[in-house]
């Protein structure tokens, strides 16, 4: 009945006229017994809407709606009851605010701030914040829509109305893209669509489409899943209200509750024959509760330049820079290889013989952020087939310096591990801590570079790259991370020549004669004495790596402050130091003997240095 009314009031609105509406027409709506969904009932009042109007007489205010004016099909399709559920007429206007209209609470507006996600985007694209950032802020704008929507009531007969159409379209989501989906989701996008079609003010939909779109390529398995659940919706409850809206709420809410999976290989099954692709992937997905891999079904006589077409236009919206995986399920489409191998950043592989089963393994694989060649071999040790494979764009190998003490200190590092490597084809590269730490294998270095293993003097994890600490160089670590990677390039002897000179370059008295204009027996000296005091003051012993760390760091400090004159950029560093008071009394009593006799000041930016140093175990 609520329903009726409430399309009824939107021609009222959309004609700017009054309906009386009489009781016979809603007693014989309520009854109507037609096939097809909310889009049918919704066409028969249109028409029947329009049909008055268009029989009004002039100068008429009030248009009656009568039985004259529904369809004949209506008339004929009503389930035979006689019983007068309405019994009166009902008039209709455009401004009425009328006791029958279906919103149960005081009305919300539900939008999302254009500057916040145009930003967020530029960023993240330049890479000025991380993934873990990223994500966080995408979660909280959906959060505050979220907040917004779910306390709204909703009229119990609208509310089974959005609730089934929505539900089935979840559980395709689930079953086909691996959505794991729950009672809240399905809450949340009933509230959210009732909201929005009901709220005060209708945004440009058109922004939304912007945003949306450039969203695309960063998360393109959420943006077709986006377009597919307002496809869905629009075909089961004809819902028209800012579709571009729709579609990027529902993309950004699936992208802020999928697993934290930082970016895996992209992976596709070419098929021909009718859902045969579609099949094997929604087992895939829905097993693992992630969408993982992408269905290409293809007619039996498809040419192969049109399958080729097809996968270009997939690769042209989608991050392959940690490669693309294609199983195929004929040998004559092994060789596209060559027509796409330039669309793909990473590596690429193309399987024979899809099954099931292979996809399964693959997609466990894939999820285990295995290498593409790793997958594609455990695949044919498992499995009969051929396969394809075309390595990424060959990147430059390099070891990557990486130094708290600044660039100038990382320069000489350089110069010192260029001069070991004895025509080794390997670069040596150097970035700061502060970039390295925040951004990980997002940094430009990684896209550049193959990276062979990293040299930092200060705790670092990066994901997929070995991180040595400068004093292990010299050590057993260093020597093993040192032929598991220059190793596999070089000969034996070019390998075990290059970690000599590291050894004999590398040790402390060396490097700091090296990195520092200073006396290195005096600063030495100086440097010990002050170490040595900071451990009966902070009553405890620093490991002989720590103090090595520590020698280095130190020294290479006073020269840079002297050079400064004390007085490098202070940084804000008080919340991080407020906790430490008795460690930077200590500091400061052992280091006074330094700061007398080479006539420097430590700031609150070397202390926290020493004090993360002191830390690292």
């Amino acid at each position: 009945y609520e329903l009726i009314l409430f399309l009824i009031h939107q021609e009222s609105k959309t004609m700017n006229t009054a309906f009386q509406v009489s009781s016979n027409v809603i007693n014989r709506l309520l009854t109507f017994q037609g096939k097809g969904n909310i889009g049918t009932l919704k066409n028969i009042i249109r028409l029947s809407c329009a049909k008055a109007y268009n029989e009004r007489s002039k100068g008429q205010e009030v248009i009656p709606l009568n039985l004259s004016h529904l369809s004949s099909d209506t008339l004929l399709h009503g389930n035979g009851e006689s019983i007068p559920y309405i019994n009166e007429m009902i008039e209709v206007s455009p401004d009425q605010d009328a006791v029958w209209k279906i919103s149960m609470t005081e009305q919300a507006d539900v939008d999302f701030s254009e500057k916040v996600i145009n930003d967020l985007i530029q960023e993240y694209l330049e890479k000025d914040i991380s993934t873990i950032k990223f994500r966080k802020i995408i979660y909280d704008e959906v959060n505050r829509i979220e907040d917004i929507v779910i306390d709204q009531e909703i009229h119990p007969y609208v509310q089974n109305l959005y609730t089934q159409a929505v539900r089935n379209i979840l559980i395709y989501l689930q079953d086909n893209y691996g959505l794991k989906y729950s009672g809240v989701m399905e809450m949340v996008f009933v509230k959210m669509l009732y909201v929005l079609n009901n709220q005060n003010k209708h945004t440009d939909d058109r922004k939304y489409e912007h945003l949306a779109k450039q969203l695309q390529r960063v998360m393109y398995r959420y943006y077709k899943m986006g377009l597919i659940f307002y496809e869905m919706l629009h075909q089961a409850v004809d819902y028209e209200t800012n579709p571009w809206f729709v579609r990027m709420f529902a993309m950004l809410y699936f992208y802020s509750i999928a697993r934290d999976e930082m970016d895996y290989t992209n992976a596709i099954i070419v098929s021909h024959g009718p859902a045969t692709a579609s099949s094997i992937t929604s087992t895939v997905n829905k097993v693992f509760e992630t969408y993982i891999f992408e269905a290409f079904d293809m007619e039996y006589d498809t040419p192969k330049k049109d399958v080729v077409k097809r996968i270009k236009r997939y690769l042209k919206n989608t991050n392959t820079s940690k490669g693309l995986l294609i199983f195929v399920d004929m040998g004559s489409l092994l060789d596209i290889s060559e027509d796409i191998k330039d669309d793909v950043e990473g590596d690429l592989g193309i399987v024979n013989n899809i099954t099931t089963e292979m996809a399964l393994e693959a997609g466990e694989l894939i999820l285990k952020h295995e290498d593409l060649q790793n997958i594609m071999d455990t695949i044919i040790e498992h499995h009969v087939t051929k396969k394809s494979f075309v390595p990424s764009k060959q990147k430059p190998k390099a070891i990557l310096l990486c130094c708290t003490t600044g660039l100038g200190t990382t320069d000489k590092m350089k110069m010192l591990l260029q001069g070991c490597l004895e025509g080794i084809d390997i670069d040596v590269v150097e970035m700061t801590y502060a970039e390295l730490s925040t951004e990980g294998n997002r940094c430009d270095v990684f896209r550049k570079y193959d990276i062979q293993f990293i040299i930092t003097t200060s705790k670092l994890m990066i994901q997929g790259v070995t991180t040595l600490m400068l004093n292990e160089l010299i050590d057993e670590r260093g020597e093993k991370v040192i032929y598991s990677t220059v190793g596999r390039y070089c000969d034996k002897d070019k390998t075990q020549r290059f970690i000599e000179n590291i050894v004999r370059s590398f040790t402390i008295k060396n490097l700091i004669g090296q990195l520092t204009i200073l006396n290195p027996d005096k600063i030495m000296g100086d440097v010990e004495e002050t170490v040595s005091k900071l451990e009966i003051l902070e009553d405890t012993t620093y490991s002989i790596d720590q103090k090595k760390m520590l020698y280095i760091h130190m020294c290479v400090m006073v020269e840079r402050l002297i050079l400064e004159k004390g007085r490098l950029p202070q940084e804000d560093m008080t919340d991080d130091l407020k906790c430490r008071e008795s460690f930077i009394k200590n500091l400061k009593e052992s280091f006074s003997v330094i700061e007398n006799k080479y006539n420097v000041s430590l700031n609150e930016r070397e202390i926290l240095m020493i004090y993360y140093l002191t830390e690292n175990n």
